[in-house]
């Protein structure tokens, strides 16, 4: 019996599973026969990631957090998600798009040397591309276990339509471990050229970065971002990446009024940027609408309270002239005014510079205490500040730095809250600030008066009633959903 090989060659996906064999597939001895299919495959892997994460990012990232209410009542699985009401049978619970892109990383890893060996493929773009599939293996299974912590681990093209043991789930423990091999495989294959839509070098270390916090490597976040800092931790290197500006000494904004036209808005609404480190080649056109970038911020609003977490102290933070519009505003981060969205040059940002410049000051912040001296401990917690305040200046200007010395290096709590306060203005509508409140264990404190959310077996979310269909039992509900 001839196999069925996975393909995303025409582009077509329509599979709903793990397992479930799409119509477009290939059969194996008609494919991997040129460099062309084999870029095909990796190419269908950021197809898949652009329906996984194009409006994914912010829905998993950030959609069950403290920042947004549902403004559509046609929109009910956002307003379930929103109001911690996830059930089995809700859309977003389905991992199908994850799992695709993990397929077509899958065969470019099982094929690439074989067709190097055959002279298919030179051995350059066959290193080039199972780097990148490493990456986007990583970078996607990052996603997975933080969105619903146990999962199959696949690590082999699926062959057929049958179930196999890789159908069980793996304990989040053996997914990190994987990531953390896949993001070192990727580290020695991939080059630092290339688009800002593909995976890099760069890339990888930036992941590294967000997973070694994640499982609070402090000094591995430090170690991942010595690709983007001078060894005095603060000074950022001449990487090919720099921040873009934002406030303007020469202008006013008192009011805050609309900004739409500067470096730091073109991050979100341009792409492409100097900044960002990896983004999703994104447009309206790529999702029918339903699904798209635009019915996400389109259905749900910030909060009355999200914008006094920039103005609370009366200071000018020119981040909130971007990120939102109106007296009852709407995020536009993504959409100028949130009246141009239909251009092509939507791009969602994923990794980008601001952010790692964060990661390496909450490491600093969450190191203090190894400190053996008081004079080591303040060091770091000067440090800390110094990577804060290159946001907050940019943020701002000189008026809204932090002083160090208002800070006590002991009160390691105060400033991990200065951090995450700033995480928050930062990365607002990015697809963050859920992930957060997990990681540093703050969710049922922030979230319990906001929706009820008591329980951390509710972090997670359930795994769509169909996935555990087509599982004949061989994968079992998440705990909180039984």
């Amino acid at each position: 019996m001839k196999k069925i090989i996975f393909t995303l060659l025409a582009i077509t996906l329509v599979s709903c599973s793990l397992e479930k064999r799409p119509d477009t597939a290939w059969g194996e001895d008609d494919y991997f026969k040129t460099e062309g299919q084999l870029k095909s495959l990796l190419n269908g892997g950021y197809v898949c990631m652009q329906k996984a994460l194009g409006a994914g990012a912010s829905i998993y990232g950030e959609m069950r957090a403290d920042i947004y209410y549902c403004s559509r009542t046609s929109a009910v699985d956002f307003d379930n998600i929103i109001n911690n009401n996830i059930t089995s049978y809700n859309k977003y619970a389905s991992w199908a798009s994850f799992y695709q892109i993990i397929q077509q990383a899958n065969l470019v890893i099982a094929k690439a040397d074989e067709m190097a060996d055959q002279g298919l493929v030179s051995s350059d773009t066959a290193k080039q591309l199972v780097g990148e599939a490493y990456a986007m293996r990583a970078f996607t299974y990052f996603w997975i276990v933080r969105i619903w912590g146990e999962a199959p681990l696949a690590l082999v093209p699926s062959v057929g339509d049958k179930y196999d043991s890789r159908m069980k789930k793996s304990t989040v423990e053996d997914i990190f471990a994987q990531i953390l091999m896949d993001i070192e495989q990727a580290k020695v294959l991939i080059s630092d050229s290339g688009s800002r839509t593909h995976f890099t070098l760069s890339s990888v270390f930036a992941l590294q970065a967000q997973v070694c916090t994640w499982l609070k490597d402090w000094s591995g976040v430090l170690q991942a971002n010595s690709h983007f800092f001078e060894d005095d931790g603060i000074s950022l290197k001449n990487s090919g990446y720099s921040l873009a500006a934002l406030y303007d000494s020469k202008n006013s904004n008192t009011d805050n009024n609309y900004i739409s036209n500067c470096e730091y808005a073109g991050i979100f609404n341009v792409g492409k940027s100097k900044e960002s480190i990896f983004e999703l080649s994104y447009a309206i056109e790529d999702n029918a609408l339903s699904n798209s970038l635009f019915s996400v911020f389109d259905s749900v609003r910030p909060t009355g309270e999200v914008k006094t977490r920039y103005t609370k102290n009366k200071s000018i933070d020119w981040r909130c002239a971007v990120n939102f519009y109106g007296n009852s505003p709407k995020l536009t981060k993504y959409f100028i005014e949130f009246t141009d969205y239909n251009s092509e040059t939507r791009n969602v940002v994923l990794l980008r510079l601001g952010e790692m410049v964060l990661l390496q000051a909450e490491a600093y912040v969450n190191l203090i205490p190894t400190g053996e001296t008081a004079a080591e401990r303040n060091a770091m917690k000067n440090k800390a500040i110094d990577l804060l305040n290159i946001i907050r200046a940019r943020a701002g200007g000189d008026a809204y730095l932090i002083n160090p010395s208002d800070y006590d290096s002991e009160d390691v709590d105060l400033l991990r809250i200065l951090v995450a306060d700033e995480r928050y203005k930062e990365l607002f509508g990015e697809g963050y600030r859920y992930f957060d409140l997990v990681r540093t264990g703050t969710l049922l404190e922030v979230m319990g008066p906001v929706n009820g959310q008591d329980d951390m077996l509710s972090a997670v979310w359930p795994i769509h009633y169909q996935e555990l269909l087509y599982s004949n039992g061989a994968i079992e509900q998440n705990v909180f959903y039984k």
